[in-house]
């Protein structure tokens, strides 16, 4: 964010559970990280600002999500107890939440770009992405 202050950009906060709107004539949306599982029902329940980032969307304004922002981001969110929240639909996936530690995809990573950059990270997830054609009852153990 220090960064993106110092490149001359001005970052405006807003909050999709409290706000009712993306802030008028954004550029750039930026949904950080962050814990949408344990906030779904209010994120779900925000349907004005859900509607205004479709609106935002189709205006051809970017809008990143990272993590948990990436989440929101999709159709919705389904829990082990079969409970299931709405999101915002820009990404035609949906997540399913796990019981525990994914320890498959758990750990450092290198990553390389198709440009050749590299770098490292780190992952770990509590969620699994779904498409439309693969969810079934069996494979998402809801």
């Amino acid at each position: 964010m220090e960064l993106i202050k110092f490149s001359g950009a001005e970052i405006i906060k807003f909050s999709p559970m409290k706000d009712k709107h993306i802030p008028k004539n954004s550029d750039f949306i930026y949904f950080g990280s962050g814990y949408p599982e344990l906030y779904a029902e209010e994120l779900s329940q925000n349907l004005s600002m859900k509607k205004s980032i479709r609106k935002t969307y189709e205006k051809g304004v970017e809008i990143y999500g990272e993590c948990g922002g990436f989440i929101y981001l999709t159709k919705r969110l389904r829990f082990p107890d079969r409970k299931k929240e709405e999101f915002c639909g820009l990404i035609n996936v949906e997540i399913s939440m796990k019981d525990r530690l994914n320890i498959n995809r758990f750990g450092y990573i290198n990553i390389e770009t198709e440009t050749g950059i590299k770098t490292k990270g780190h992952e770990f997830h509590y969620s699994e992405i779904f498409t439309d054609n693969e969810i079934n009852e069996k494979k998402a153990h809801f």
